[in-house]
């Protein structure tokens, strides 16, 4: 910072003495978010076997949107395969049918300057529940098939 004296003035500063015009800005990670499934912080997300969506948005204060780029991965213990993991693909939205189990689904991207961001979920895939329906319990306790 320069301070200018005279005897007959006050000191001066200058704007550049505040600002200096030769560093880089300052750099931040990319945001993620997982928008869907919604969870609480800490909750764990129940699905059952299928299809589940998964979509997240990224945004970078210097490139912008940057959904497209996520780099969807999970990471847990399958009942089926024991240890379960890998890339599910990229893409704002992802649709995917996990195996049954624990498993941590993460949204991750990287911006130009190379600093990355990402959000997580942890999921658990259940095996669908089979419910007997009413009508066919009452009818096998009757014997009557309705020929009356």
């Amino acid at each position: 910072m320069t301070i200018d004296r005279n005897v007959n003035s006050e000191p001066t500063v200058t704007d550049s003495d505040f600002f200096d015009l030769t560093s880089p800005p300052l750099r931040r990670a990319p945001r993620v978010r997982i928008k869907s499934p919604r969870v609480l912080d800490g909750e764990v997300v129940e699905v059952h076997i299928g299809p589940t969506v998964f979509e997240a948005v990224a945004r970078d204060l210097r490139d912008g949107d940057l959904s497209s780029q996520i780099h969807w991965s999970t990471t847990g213990v399958s009942l089926v395969d024991k240890d379960f993991g890998g890339s599910l693909g990229v893409g704002a939205k992802l649709e995917v049918t996990l195996p049954p189990g624990e498993q941590t689904v993460t949204a991750r991207v990287k911006d130009s300057d190379g600093m990355i961001g990402l959000d997580s979920v942890a999921v658990a895939v259940c095996p669908p529940v089979i419910e007997k329906l009413e009508s066919d319990t009452e009818e096998d306790e009757t014997g009557s098939g309705g020929g009356g």
